[in-house]
């Protein structure tokens, strides 16, 4: 289920991606980044989790949605159907 759930993630990174390739949107929105793992943190803290795993799994899926969105926007051939790629 939680790979799953990743996979769905990084889907909906690719559509994001290409959507940001066409408008011209850069890639990193750091004020996201903070809120999201500030959320993450809180999250954990109100459910008996470690806000410092919390942390460092969001910061983990936020780095690959970051490389895989990356590689969209720079590459001169990007098309739609790039997920299906990886």
């Amino acid at each position: 289920m939680l790979r799953t759930a990743i996979r769905d993630r990084i889907d909906v990174c690719v559509r994001v991606a290409h959507i940001k390739r066409e408008y011209d949107i850069p890639m990193m929105q750091p004020g996201r980044v903070g809120l999201v793992t500030a959320r993450a943190r809180e999250f954990a803290s109100a459910n008996g989790l470690s806000p410092d795993f919390l942390e460092a799994l969001y910061r983990s899926l936020i780095a690959e949605a970051c490389r895989v969105e990356d590689l969209i926007i720079d590459s001169p051939t990007a098309r739609p159907g790039l997920e299906s790629e990886r």
